[in-house]
């Protein structure tokens, strides 16, 4: 253990002054410009010298303004009303980049790395190379970081690793380094990638120009601010990121977003044309089970209807048989019921006849009774 320690001490102290002058170089700059972004906007919000309205990207979160608005270093205490450990992890994390920048610059003294300082021959011509690198290590960090940033937004890797940086929805100055340092170690090697791309490739000019603007890029975009350069860069992309969590994946240019449809705009519309098909399908299934139940309501119609009309056409068909039948049936029937008429009205004068036949025997009867007892009365 206290061999790896003075392993650790003779190499601080073998450092280079420009090493050395580089990791300062890398702290005064960070903290620097939080601390004018911090004075220049956020304080004098306080003060009413300057409209929340014309420079706040959220200007509905009021909460961090009196927060970020505090006389706070992360090297010196915690910032007051945020997350624990907050002053911890960014000191951490500030200390982490200014170790990057001593090694990347002791690596390249020792021409041990990709970066060189070419004489200059031409001054335009130099100066055109300088913008033509720091162009393209401008895409590759662009794209590198859009691909890592996506890795991180998987679950296990937000969970676990990204999650942390997400805990402020409305980022302010000082914000940025509030990461797990595992991601931010990682996001290192692809930041500082350029400087070991190949021996003597990368002009130093264009190196430190590339990491002027990553470095400033990165804290303006957390900081809440509503700056940026037209058609080129805004911090407004990231900010709605922090905000909206799946939208706005590349830092600190857009053109990724843009060729993957991850943008603010683009998956909104996604999201309102997905609403549109949901609405539709849900419109077409309620117009579809209304259909049935009127086909319903009409096939039970229909079943009433055809029952009537076999009723009737029955009826019609009985009457219509009735009507149709033959004279010689029709004849005979009328012939039967005639003679069972004349039956009936002979059995009828028959039993008139026996019943008056009965009635003068009766009387006669009586008669003979009387006529007795007039006789028998005179004797």
């Amino acid at each position: 253990m206290m061999q790896t320690v003075e392993r650790i001490i003779a190499s601080v102290c073998s450092l280079h002054r420009e090493s050395i002058g580089a990791a300062a170089f890398m702290i005064f700059g960070y903290v620097s410009l939080n601390l004018v972004l911090k004075w220049y906007f956020y304080e004098r919000a306080l003060t009413g010298k300057a409209q929340l309205e014309t420079w706040k990207l959220q200007p509905k979160r009021t909460d961090n303004v009196k927060l970020a608005a505090h006389n706070w270093v992360p090297l010196f205490r915690r910032k007051p009303g945020v997350q624990p450990f907050h002053a911890l992890i960014c000191t951490t994390n500030l200390a982490v980049a200014a170790s990057f920048a001593a090694f990347v610059t002791e690596l390249n003294i020792r021409e041990l790395g990709s970066l060189y300082s070419p004489p200059v021959k031409d001054f335009w011509v130099d100066l055109l190379q300088v913008f033509l690198v720091t162009f393209v290590m401008c895409i590759y960090e662009t794209a590198g970081e859009y691909y890592f940033h996506r890795i991180f937004h998987l679950p296990f890797m937000y969970r676990n690793f990204h999650k942390l940086h997400h805990r402020y929805k409305a980022p302010s100055p000082f914000d940025d380094l509030y990461a797990h340092p595992v991601e931010v170690v990682l996001y290192y090697l692809i930041l500082w990638g350029p400087a070991f791309w190949w021996p003597r490739v990368v002009p130093v000019r264009s190196f430190l120009l590339y990491m002027v603007i990553m470095g400033a890029t990165g804290v303006i975009d957390h900081s809440g601010i509503r700056l940026g350069v037209p058609l080129l860069y805004t911090a407004e992309d990231h900010d709605k990121h922090h905000g909206l969590f799946n939208v706005n994946f590349g830092f600190p240019f857009a053109f990724m977003d843009m060729l993957h449809g991850t943008t603010a705009a683009a998956m909104q519309r996604q999201q309102q044309q997905q609403q549109e098909v949901a609405s539709k399908e849900n419109s077409e299934e309620d117009t579809k089970s209304k259909n049935g139940d009127l086909k319903g309501h009409r096939s039970k119609l229909k079943e009433t209807d055809s029952r009537n009309l076999w009723r009737k056409s029955v009826s019609s068909v009985d009457s219509m048989s009735a009507s149709k039948k033959k004279p010689a049936e029709q004849a005979v029937e009328d012939v039967y019921i005639q003679e069972e008429a004349s039956k009936s009205e002979v059995l009828e004068t028959s039993m008139s006849a026996a019943s008056l036949q009965s009635t003068v025997e009766d009387e006669a009867v009586i008669n003979r009774c009387a006529s007795r007892n007039r006789s028998h009365d005179e004797g």
